[in-house]
């Protein structure tokens, strides 16, 4: 599917081409630009100039627990008033220049590496937004970022959605935009959440 993928784009690109010479331009488009643009992943520039580029969450290592207002975890029989989630790692896929065309290739994110962490609970138009600093509802800790919200904001299991940025493994500085991940009270498979 790739393959033809890039065949038809190779088909395009070599058209516009010919089409922009027969019309007296001057501007000609590269059939080995044109193919290494197949599978590019999305960038964007910050205010300080450093480009970055986006990346997917394929998996994402979280523990939710019950917990008190303050963020102290319950006895399972005990009444709580909260949910703190802690986000422990992500398994992340980045789109890399490999051999000529883009690749997918995996990196692991720890927790405790992502920066401008922002959660998104509920509907478009109802949402709750959730930053780093918003009234200490995530905050960074030894595990990972431990989101900390009402039970009565949060029904488990819920999906949600995340965006962060960080430097990867592999090298340069990647985003992730609006990733849906789903928190479960379940902690299963060491508290691995299922992502769409």
């Amino acid at each position: 599917m790739a393959t033809m993928a890039k065949m038809v784009d190779e088909t395009a690109s070599t058209q516009s081409a010919s089409a922009a010479i027969e019309g007296g331009s001057q501007r000609r488009v590269s059939l080995k630009d044109s193919a290494q643009s197949v599978g590019r992943p999305k960038s964007k520039v910050l205010a300080d100039g450093t480009e970055i580029k986006q990346a997917t969450i394929k998996k994402a290592l979280t523990k939710t627990v019950p917990c008190d207002a303050h963020g102290q975890p319950l006895p399972k029989d005990a009444e709580s008033t909260h949910y703190k989630t802690t986000f422990r790692q992500f398994s992340v896929e980045e789109m890399r220049m490999d051999g000529g065309e883009y690749e997918p290739t995996r990196a692991t994110v720890l927790g405790g590496l992502v920066q401008e962490l922002v959660l998104r609970l509920g509907s478009k138009g109802d949402e709750l937004l959730l930053g780093e600093g918003d009234k200490g509802a995530l905050v960074r800790a030894a595990a990972g970022v431990e989101l900390l919200v009402e039970q009565r904001l949060l029904s488990l299991p819920q999906a949600v959605t995340v965006s962060f940025q960080y430097t990867s493994p592999h090298g340069g500085k990647w985003y992730v935009e609006n990733e849906r991940v789903v928190l479960s009270d379940s902690e299963s498979a060491g508290g691995c959440c299922t992502l769409q």
